[in-house]
């Protein structure tokens, strides 16, 4: 009895496994998002005096900093080192949760 109940299991295993089909997936596309502006305040600091970041949480070790890509912008935010903006713009790529890359649109002095 042992025999054919071996036997039988390993028929419909052998039969089961036949019958399985590679399942061909298409690769899936990333979906493309639309960038929207966002309203970001921080510190205009400079690194190496070539890049300009705006800088929000300035004082913390959590700080999120976003490079300013659109050199024209860049260019009159570097008579602001040290001050305090509120820069409107668009996040064109995120390298990780604390640092961008930021594309200004248009900024106003706070401080």
């Amino acid at each position: 009895m042992r025999k054919y109940s071996l036997l039988i299991f390993i028929i419909l295993f052998a039969g089961c496994s036949a019958q399985a089909k590679e399942i061909k997936k298409e690769p899936v596309k990333p979906e493309v998002k639309q960038q929207s502006e966002i309203v970001i305040k921080g510190k205009v600091e400079f690194y190496n005096e070539k890049e300009i970041y705006i800088v929000e949480n300035w004082t913390s070790r959590s700080r999120i900093s976003y490079k300013i890509i659109n050199k024209k912008k860049a260019d009159t935010l570097k008579k602001m080192k040290d001050s305090i903006v509120e820069a409107k713009g668009i996040i064109v790529k995120n390298y990780s949760i604390w640092n961008k890359d930021f594309k200004l649109i248009s900024f106003k002095k706070i401080k």
